[in-house]
């Protein structure tokens, strides 16, 4: 299970990187999550 947790982490903390580097990207990060926030996410 921490393998796992570790891959999520890293791959969460790229993709952040990559569209907080790029200027037009980060607002429509931020819509996106806000739309996906309501739903579940089961594991």
């Amino acid at each position: 299970m921490e393998n796992k947790l570790n891959l999520i982490t890293e791959l969460a903390i790229s993709t952040v990187g990559e569209f907080a580097n790029k200027r037009g990207e980060w607002p429509v990060f931020l819509q996106t999550a806000a739309r996906i926030y309501k739903y579940p996410f089961y594991d």
